[in-house]
């Protein structure tokens, strides 16, 4: 049997009631040469009937279960890589839904582009389907400062050839594996249509007054920085070298910023410190990266991160952060902020 260009994985736990409007969102698409691995992180509500129901009356879908004892959003990516059959692979959340063109678009430019992966930006979107936020493509955009798994097609090539796979100890998943990904990859190809709504919840880590935990603040910068400095360390072009600073200088900013607020000033403060004593000894001259001194970023992120990074930059040269920072941890009790 041929093998199918794209898989898409979905990665679930517990959603059985969002997975009718997933589905009937990959229906609707116009591309049709996908096979769909559903893995199931042993769900303890219905998910299962409710995906074999679907699986029954859609034969024509090309659906696999794959089912497995809980190991956690990254154990069960893993699982969808370990699984996928496709030239391509994209990794979803079961509560996210494909804009009607999704595939036509990414799998489509794959095709004409050969492209080890293609991206396109994405909206932020409640569980009532409102837009949050537009993840638009700036106009410089670079693997390099791409950290997104949403909107985003990988060429299975590259991740059987090094056999690339989540890694639990690195948080976030999505940043850590493109790093990964994109030491290995040549082309990355990005489009500026919106394909893919992203579905945020109040209690996720996409809110800023987060749960303490390894996904945010000083745990998850001491994680992800060293991957990104040994990058860093290998690349000879001051282009490249550029960039993936700059990634380093954006995971800080996200450290910094999107982590628990609940606590007080003190401990606010004191985990800014951790994080810039960190970030010093493993790039020290990042405050000289010429994009961090440009209020865009030279493009290199959308124009929201990149104001956010450039602030955080003027402020530390300045020696201004201790007061900025107490004003933001101030209004993230009243307002919901973030990168």
């Amino acid at each position: 049997m041929e093998k199918p260009f794209l898989t898409i994985g979905i990665a679930s736990y517990n959603y059985a009631k969002r997975l009718a409007f997933a589905f009937e969102a990959i229906k609707r698409q116009t591309f049709k040469d996908f096979e769909i691995l559903y893995c199931d992180d042993g769900s303890t509500d219905n998910s299962v009937e409710e995906i074999q129901k679907i699986i029954a009356d859609n034969p024509d879908m090309n659906i696999r279960l794959v089912q497995g004892k809980n190991s956690g959003v990254m154990g069960n990516k893993n699982r969808i890589l370990d699984h996928a059959c496709g030239k391509y692979v994209m990794l979803c959340d079961a509560d996210d839904w494909m804009q009607d063109n999704c595939l036509e678009l990414l799998c489509g430019t794959a095709k004409k582009t050969n492209a080890d992966q293609v991206a396109a930006a994405f909206q932020n979107v409640d569980n009532d389907g409102r837009v949050l936020q537009v993840q638009e493509i700036p106009y410089n955009q670079t693997k390099w400062t791409w950290g997104i798994h949403h909107a985003t097609i990988y060429k299975m090539e590259i991740i059987e050839k090094y056999h690339l796979r989540m890694d639990t100890n690195c948080y976030p998943d999505d940043v850590y594996f493109n790093l990964i990904f994109h030491a290995h990859s040549g082309e990355t190809v990005f489009l500026k249509d919106v394909v893919y709504n992203w579905c945020t919840h109040d209690d996720s880590t996409s809110s800023s007054q987060v749960k303490k935990s390894n996904w945010t603040g000083y745990p998850m910068l001491k994680s992800i920085l060293p991957i990104i400095h040994d990058l860093f360390e290998v690349h000879q072009s001051d282009t490249e070298c550029e960039k993936i600073e700059y990634m380093a200088c954006k995971v800080y900013a996200l450290a910094i910023l999107y982590r628990y607020t609940g606590g007080g000033f003190q401990e606010f403060y004191r985990e800014y410190k951790e994080c810039a004593t960190f970030m010093k000894q493993l790039f020290s001259g990042y405050l000289k990266n010429k994009a961090l001194k440009t209020p865009d970023g030279k493009g290199y992120v959308r124009k929201r991160s990149a104001l956010i990074i450039w602030g955080i930059g003027c402020l530390e040269r300045l020696h201004c952060i201790c007061p900025a920072l107490w004003g933001y941890w101030i209004l993230t009790h009243f307002v919901k902020l973030g990168i």
